[in-house]
């Protein structure tokens, strides 16, 4: 079990497949950098990794690259003594970032794209759809490069994917980043928690649920005990007008 101020989120993922995106022979990079006051309770080998590169196939009409390619992350969140879990609403959720390459026959590698998911809120098994999209060229040049020798503009920083992890501002201006829609990524992420306050708030609801339980029984019972009394009463008056109606028909 955690800590009393300890929060644990356990991420068992995978990338299961790719489509729409133009060269086929996909693999992916993945990284997940966590956030400001969160720690790792794996290896730091376990926050990124590659998977092998993949041939297409038609399904349902369409191309698709399928992956499935595991992955599993353990964050910890550690808060001051006395602070509840929902008490901060500033809290940074951790973001898995994505690049998706190409590597054909003639050894021409391509960036077709770039993308990112947050960790969903909740825990339990969830499919996602990441929506891609990489840098554009700004000449012919750009687009004949990436057709016949596979050179395409990267990012320097995939935390660019995303708000990157120093930026402090509410704005983030992108003016004149030249993209293009690429593919669509599809991943599955099995998320995990546990708190000691989850605990204890389910030991609370439980001792709620106890004594409202209690209180309806006990209010039960004396409703019980007033019909009771009530019938006891309603019988003893037809008594005594059974004795009232003798008493009168022998005068």
């Amino acid at each position: 079990m955690p800590e009393s101020n300890e929060f644990r989120l356990f991420i068992y993922g995978e990338i299961v497949s790719a489509k729409h995106f133009e060269y086929d022979h996909l693999f992916v990079r993945w990284l997940m950098e966590p956030p400001l006051d969160w720690d790792i309770l794996s290896n730091y080998d376990m926050l990124y990794g590659t998977t092998p590169t993949c041939a297409s196939t038609v399904d349902d009409r369409e191309d698709v690259t399928y992956f499935a390619h595991p992955f599993e992350i353990s964050l910890v969140h550690k808060r001051p003594f006395g602070v509840h879990m929902d008490s901060d609403d500033t809290l940074k959720w951790p973001q898995i970032l994505f690049q998706i390459m190409s590597h054909d026959r003639l050894d021409c590698v391509r960036n077709e794209g770039y993308g990112f998911a947050s960790v969903p809120v909740t825990p339990g098994c969830h499919t996602l759809q990441v929506n891609c999209w990489r840098p554009a060229g700004d000449s012919i040049v750009d687009q004949m490069r990436r057709f016949f020798i596979g050179g395409a503009r990267e990012l320097d920083n995939l935390d660019y994917v995303s708000v990157p992890m120093g930026h402090q501002s509410r704005v983030l201006s992108r003016y004149g980043f030249k993209t293009a829609s690429s593919g669509v990524l599809t991943i599955r992420l099995n998320v995990i928690m546990q708190s000691e306050s989850f605990r204890t708030d389910r030991i609370m609801r439980n001792k709620a649920k106890h004594s409202v339980r209690n209180r309806i029984e006990t209010a039960a019972s004396g409703s019980h005990e007033v019909i009771e009394a009530f019938r006891r009463t309603y019988r003893r008056m037809e008594e005594l007008r059974g004795e009232l109606r003798k008493r009168m028909s022998n005068f």
